[in-house]
């Protein structure tokens, strides 16, 4: 690639990159109360308030039995409380028969907040079930997204006879150290190719966690707009993103060229920094002090043939990437982890794959901030278990090509396939009553494949370390 050519697509970029990124899954309270969908009649909507967080149940009047127990993803402030991701799935869900059920958690629910949204969940089963009418709930399914994903996979562990199914959508399931982790790869990464004064852990607060992101951003941005340091610098970008395995494509930016494949590589490094500064602040608060390592990570290993495929499919030379894993190895900061500080952040999500009740995943393609492969260490963990009889994992793929600053969109008008958490209405509602078919009949159908939904994908592993 010319260095003209490089300037150009460096600069496009630029101007296409978004400016900040959200960690948030849907953590928003739905407004006004559940409207009752086609069929429902009239929905009984009770709302209450309990020291583990404010509650929401709707029961339509064609109540079909099952309960749907909803957790919201990771907030960075307080929310009210919500029992589905959107207002058209909830009205949807209604409408079919289903009550719903969600909670803010404690404190609103802001942060980690994993071991207060399991808590939340188990009470609120029993709320719901007494609102309801306790002879009336036959079946109770836990599902959430994001961390909520975590906090459904955790509770339905710690509490197998609460729920009869299970559905954690684009949830993190590598569980919370593995993804902090691999968050300190990529700010080890930012630091030693473009911003050395970046802080690793133990920021004093959110403010000095955010000031480190925007500081990281604007170097890397600035080194993609110097005429000088542009070639070198798209270069760095898209080895450090194929090094750590993020996200080719994001909601915005389809990765189809160096422009775009620039655009999404700013976006998704922008998240990880986020993740991993932002959330560490809040993951180190809960714990007492930084969980995370890379003591024993060999960044040589990373340059393996998905990296150099996805690298020199851009133009650039497997040399480079070698070169650029070799640097990391060489000079990133080495961090280390009590092992006590470790085994807290585990107790506030790590999936072991024991699986008691049948489980339905879901994921986007392509994901910036929960990575996809965290399907693949669930899977693994799962097979470990011998429990794979009891998993089924369904992906949601984004067209081959969309408009640059426009989201892949499905049918429905929903983005979907890729980005953090882009499940249309559809997707949801087909997660559901795949689990509900599962658990009613014993036999698993798999949903009708329309627009980006797929029952199998080639999931990549998880980063060497």
């Amino acid at each position: 690639m010319t260095r003209s050519r490089m300037r150009s697509a460096a600069a496009a970029a630029i101007a296409l990159a978004v400016s900040g990124t959200a960690l948030t899954g849907s953590g928003t309270a739905l407004t006004g109360s559940a409207a009752a969908g086609a069929g429902a009649g009239a929905t009984e909507h009770f709302v209450g308030t309990t020291p583990y967080g404010a509650w929401v149940v709707d029961k339509p009047g064609n109540f079909n039995g099952t309960l749907l127990l909803w957790s919201h993803g990771y907030t960075f402030t307080p929310v009210g409380a919500a029992d589905a991701p959107s207002a058209a799935t909830r009205d949807a869900l209604l409408a079919d028969g289903f009550g719903l059920a969600g909670s803010s958690y404690a404190g609103g629910g802001a942060g980690w907040a994993v071991n207060q949204g399991v808590a939340a969940g188990v009470e609120l089963v029993n709320i719901a079930r007494t609102k309801i009418g306790t002879s009336s709930v036959r079946r109770v399914y836990a599902w959430g997204n994001s961390l909520g994903g975590l906090i459904t996979q955790t509770m339905a562990e710690r509490h197998p006879d609460l729920v009869q199914g299970v559905a954690p959508l684009c949830g993190v399931l590598g569980g919370t150290n593995k993804n902090l982790d691999l968050a300190l790869d990529v700010a080890v990464a930012v630091k030693v190719l473009f911003y050395p004064a970046l802080k690793l852990t133990r920021y004093v607060s959110v403010a000095e966690a955010q000031a480190n992101v925007d500081a990281a951003m604007s170097a890397i941005k600035a080194r993609l707009a110097d005429p000088t340091k542009t070639t070198s610098a798209v270069a760095r970008l898209l080895g450090l993103t194929a090094l750590t395995g993020a996200s080719a494509k994001t909601r915005d930016f389809s990765g189809s060229g160096t422009t775009s494949a620039v655009s999404a590589a700013v976006e998704t490094i922008q998240t990880a920094l986020t993740y991993g500064t932002l959330g560490r602040f809040d993951i180190e608060a809960r714990v007492g002090g930084n969980p995370s390592t890379n003591a024993y990570v060999d960044y040589r290993k990373r340059v393996n043939d998905a990296a150099v495929a996805r690298f020199t499919g851009l133009g650039f030379s497997s040399g480079l990437l070698t070169a650029y894993g070799r640097t990391i190895q060489t000079y990133g900061a080495r961090v280390t982890a009590r092992a006590s500080i470790r085994r807290r952040a585990d107790a506030l999500g790590n999936p072991t794959g024991r699986l008691a009740d049948k489980t339905v995943t879901m994921h986007t393609q392509y994901d910036p901030l929960v990575l996809v492969q965290n399907e693949a260490v669930f899977y693994d963990r799962v097979k470990r278990r011998g429990s794979l009889d009891l998993l089924h994992q369904l992906w949601v793929i984004p067209p081959g090509s969309y408009p640059d600053g426009s989201p892949a969109v499905g049918t429905d008008g929903a983005p979907y396939g890729a980005g953090h958490c882009n499940l249309a209405t559809s997707d949801y509602l087909a997660a559901v009553h795949a689990l509900d078919g599962w658990v009613t009949s014993g036999s698993y159908a798999a949903p009708a494949q329309v627009g980006g939904l797929r029952t199998s994908l080639a999931v990549p592993p998880w980063p060497a370390h």
